[in-house]
């Protein structure tokens, strides 16, 4: 009996400290391949995404975020380089009052990583902490990826200085297209870059995006980038 005690005490000691390691247990359905994504269906399981930053998720409904006290996925330590496809459908109350240094619906895109066909309707992005110098957009606070077919309609508000501020994108290394944002775009601190789309793309890629609602403050700012790039096939409303 003593021996059998002792082996299953072995048996649970290797299942839970020899398992491997990043071991992520998704709510919902699907196995986070290419071939079956995670399916996102509630707030709940697209904070969960910041569990597995390389996995493949697809979103198959509208997504309300009331009453969420929402963490952008990814940080310069942990970037997203999975694919998130947002299948056009909305996310809508996401609210981020933040003093992180990479603030939106994802904080940082790495190499590889993809977001395409993500809409966010409403609520609203703010950072305030002056100690940061942030990288704040819509969707992404920092892009070294692909972000495309995406839209963000929240008015972003951005206080510290030396930041990089848009409607989409903050700071971009990569590629932004087929975009464009709606809501308006205030920077009240100093020595910042800020733009209706994305706020610095000195060496990224920018095209087919357009732009509709304020752009106010930064010593950069633009309609559609307040620093850096070529566009094309893109306009902006900006005032």
């Amino acid at each position: 009996m003593r021996f059998l005690v002792v082996l299953f005490f072995v048996f649970i000691f290797s299942f839970v400290v020899l398992a491997p390691a990043g071991v992520f247990a998704f709510s919902g359905s699907g196995s986070g391949t290419s071939g079956s994504p995670y399916l996102v269906t509630s707030c709940s399981q697209l904070e969960e995404v910041a569990n597995n930053l390389t996995a493949y998720y697809q979103q198959t409904a509208d997504i309300d975020c009331t009453g969420t006290t929402y963490i952008p996925i990814g940080s310069s330590g942990s970037q997203f380089t999975g694919t998130y496809d947002g299948n056009g459908f909305k996310i809508e109350h996401v609210t981020i009052d933040s003093i992180l240094g990479y603030v939106g619906l994802f904080g940082v895109v790495g190499n590889g990583g993809v977001v395409t066909k993500v809409g966010l309707v409403s609520g609203s992005v703010t950072v305030n902490d002056d100690d940061q110098e942030p990288e704040t957009g819509g969707i992404v606070g920092e892009n070294h990826g692909t972000i495309s077919k995406s839209y963000s309609l929240v008015d972003i508000t951005n206080a510290p200085r030396r930041s990089y501020v848009g409607g989409i994108v903050g700071l971009n290394y990569g590629t932004v297209s087929d975009a464009y944002a709606t809501g308006d775009v205030t920077e009240t601190g100093i020595e910042s870059e800020v733009g209706g789309v994305v706020g610095d793309s000195t060496s990224g890629q920018v095209m087919r995006v357009y732009s509709t609602g304020s752009v106010t403050g930064g010593d950069e700012n633009g309609g559609l980038v307040g620093e850096g790039v070529t566009l094309s096939d893109s306009f902006s409303t900006a005032i």
